[in-house]
């Protein structure tokens, strides 16, 4: 038999079952082996066991309660709260001229002095300029291959500067290679000869496959005119041919920001330049500020500094002032320049679901784009959303993240924005943007209440939704809070609880959600599931207040002989326990054992410790093979804890003398059993706990003896013989020392 116990054959996961399934989870997701090769956390177990009549069970609709549950959601939370709470090219007149009078114009403007004299004295070569130009003069069609931010403009209009042509066009970005072949010839043909001589520059907007015929084709068009042509396209742009190659511009690194600022500098301060970038302040500004912008910005930086400098002496705070807000203005003219549905579609997906797999934002993405409009059935492309020239127009990027699975480690291609702020403020102005608001609310409200979404993705719904709740709070709560609030639905209720997170975070709605919780707790319109989630909402939505009032506000709920209620404290607990690096868990397990003698809040306080017990999983340090390590927080904390180990002894021996939950018991401790298989410094640990928990009475004794047989018996599916085997051991010698103190 395989020394390491099978840990995943009966568990399909956490969120098994849906089509949706999220691979990536944090630690503690992997489950345990379990007695009697029965499925750790299944319906016969984490819903509870029936007792004697009477006796409680565990609500029919609650999820399943698996090793790391409360360790996972603590992680999504604050994962959420980091992206949407915390994360806090043209000017001048333009010259539009249509040209070719052909039955396919196109249209191009004259380049602006705004952009022209930056290009003539201020322009940071790349170290390859000189084999740049002079590939550059061989031909009158060049291809530039580079990604966007990288300087790819300012380099064509200076190689077209360079190679004497003083006349630059920018051509309109939606034309098409063929249509652009078409406007070049029946302009040629035209008496004023306005291309005759002139340098183009052209952006194509939609992704394009180019062929060395095409740009043969344009090559001798632009020969004839004496003009030359740039085609700038992205680093991802398919090439039809070899021939396509010739016209390729060899590649090239892009400047520094820092040497654009300070070449922008001494073209605007002339002498006082190097004055100004001594100045310690300015040169902190320069790393604080730019290099996180793409390089265009690096000179409207250079402006900037230009406006507040006087004799040398350069006021910064007014610059960092007018970087934020041309940051801000630049934003909405990005925003607003969305106007396909499929893309302000993708981008809301992505600003709600950042840093997840790329996959699921553009499906999440076609959903939202379903409830803007029926009548469309074409999904969003994942090929063309996906190409990095593409995100780029988004601001975004893809990156490989490590995240742990059911089934061990694995690697995601997550997309991100690159700027930790977009995702609140994308969602705040797609969300105000006519025609999308019940759209993007409706998208939200069924990605944060249903079941085959995982839990990370259900979090990040409602935790959107409750920052859209801070711009409009009474919307919010007649659509969400007050109904869901009394919904049977726990996914709805637990959605209430991860939305008010962000308006009980915020002073201008906090004491609103106080007192909603509060008249959901024990108002005259309160009733059981009302109550049921405003136990969540301390756990969750209050979690940042005071602990002991929190505390003391679940245990008068405990006392409520509704299994939903219930078992809603108990999870609020587990949550509680687990944030702050588990501050909380010595003053928790406190109070659940003053609540244990209290008949009214016994059933409770079982259920808390269990649900803690179960679903609070530390990842350690990797093994010789590289698997990570499971621990139960409870564990390791009461290993280095005496008084705290003595709360946990107690918590035990009670819950595995329970009708109710003695099932469920012996289950999470068998979860533990396996998991000490597999280390031996914590083996040691759980063995000292079982001794300890052995010798409370004769009762124990016999428990825990029996359980013991159990792990070591031929007929358990998975053997703990180790751990068995060294729990026997210190047992005996405890037996020993009984018998010589008698």
């Amino acid at each position: 038999m395989s020394e390491k116990p099978d840990t995943t054959a009966d568990d399909p996961g956490p969120d098994a079952g849906g089509p949706h399934r999220e691979t990536a989870t944090p630690a503690g997701t992997e489950t345990a082996a379990s007695g009697a090769g029965r499925k750790t956390g299944g319906a016969d177990k984490a819903n509870g066991r029936v007792g004697p009549a009477g006796t409680e069970t565990a609500p029919a609709d609650a999820t399943e309660t698996d090793p790391g549950d409360a360790t996972r959601r603590q992680q999504w939370l604050e994962e959420a709260e980091q992206v949407l709470i915390q994360g806090d090219l043209v000017g001048g007149d333009k010259y539009m001229i249509t040209f070719g009078r052909s039955e396919t114009p196109a249209r191009m403007h004259r380049l602006s002095p705004l952009l022209l004299e930056p290009a003539r004295a201020a322009f940071v070569p790349p170290r390859v300029m000189g084999k740049l130009q002079a590939d550059f003069e061989t031909r009158n069609t060049s291809l530039m291959q580079a990604s966007a931010g990288h300087g790819r403009t300012t380099l064509a209009i200076r190689l077209l500067l360079d190679a004497a042509h003083d006349t630059i066009y920018l051509l309109d970005p939606a034309v098409d290679i063929v249509q652009l072949a078409d406007a070049i010839e029946a302009e040629r043909r035209q008496p004023d000869g306005r291309i005759r001589g002139a340098g183009l520059v052209v952006e194509p907007e939609v992704a394009m496959v180019v062929s060395g015929r095409q740009l043969r084709n344009l090559d001798h068009l632009l020969m004839e005119a004496k003009a030359r042509l740039v085609i700038i396209v992205g680093p991802d742009t398919r090439l039809a041919d070899e021939e396509a190659l010739d016209h390729r511009l060899p590649g090239f690194d892009p400047p520094t920001h820092r040497a654009i600022v300070e070449s922008h500098l001494r073209w605007r301060l002339g002498n006082q330049a190097e004055q100004v970038l001594e100045q310690d302040e300015v040169g902190r500004a320069i790393d604080d500020l730019v290099p996180r912008l793409p390089r265009r910005r690096a000179a409207t930086f250079a402006e900037l500094v230009q406006r507040a400098t006087q004799e040398g002496k350069t006021n910064i705070t007014l610059v960092r002032d007018r970087m934020a807000r041309r940051n801000a203005d630049d934003f909405t003219i990005w925003l607003d320049g969305f106007t396909d549905p499929e893309d302000i579609c993708f981008a809301v997906a992505l600003a709600v679901l950042d840093g997840m797999p790329h996959e699921k934002v553009t499906e999440m993405g076609s959903v939202l784009l379903s409830k803007l409009d029926i009548t469309r059935s074409k999904s969003i492309d994942v090929g063309r959303a996906g190409d990095r020239n593409r995100l780029e127009e988004f601001r975004a990027c893809l990156r490989e993240v490590y995240t742990r699975g059911s089934f061990g480690r694995t690697v995601v291609q997550a997309v991100e924005y690159s700027e930790r702020t977009y995702p609140r403020r994308v969602i705040q102005h797609f969300w105000r943007r006519v025609g999308f608001t019940e759209a993007i609310t409706d998208w939200l409200l069924e990605l944060a209440s249903t079941k085959e979404q995982p839990e990370r993705v259900r979090i990040r719904a409602a935790t959107a939704l409750g920052l859209l709740s801070v711009r409009n709070f009474d919307h919010l709560h007649h659509r969400m809070f007050a109904p869901w609030a009394r919904d049977e639905d726990y996914l709805r209720r637990e959605a209430v609880a991860n939305a008010l997170r962000v308006p009980a975070a915020t002073t201008s709605t906090a004491a609103n959600v106080v007192r909603l919780v509060e008249e959901w707790h024990g108002g005259i319109r309160s009733n059981t599931w009302t109550r049921a989630t405003a136990a969540r909402a301390y756990g969750v939505s209050l979690a940042s207040t005071d602990p002991t009032w929190l505390i003391d506000r679940l245990g008068r709920l405990a006392v409520v002989d509704r299994r939903e209620v219930r078992f809603s404290v108990a999870r609020s607990l587990s949550d509680l326990a687990g944030r702050a690096d588990c501050r909380l868990v010595s003053p928790i397990l406190s109070a659940l054992c003053e609540w244990l003698p209290n008949y009214r809040r016994e059933p409770a306080a079982q259920w808390a410790f269990l649900d803690a017990a179960r679903s609070l999983i530390a990842e350690t340090d990797d093994d010789h093979r590289g698997v990570p390590e499971l621990w139960p927080v409870l564990l390791v904390l009461a290993d280095g804890d005496r008084r705290l180990r003595g709360t946990l002894c107690l918590l035990w021996a009670n819950s595995l003398q329970s009708w109710t939950f003695r099932d469920q018991a012996i289950t999470t401790l068998t979860d533990w059993a396996a998991m000490a298989e597999k280390n031996q410094t914590m083996r040691r640990a759980f063995t000292y706990l079982i001794g300890a928990v052995y010798q409370q009475d004769e009762r124990m004794r016999h428990t825990v003896r029996h359980l013991v047989d159990q792990w070591r018996s031929p007929d358990h599916l998975q053997p703990l013989t180790r751990t068995a085997s060294a729990v026997k051991g210190y047992l005996g010698q405890l037996e020993t020392e009984t018998t010589n103190l008698e």
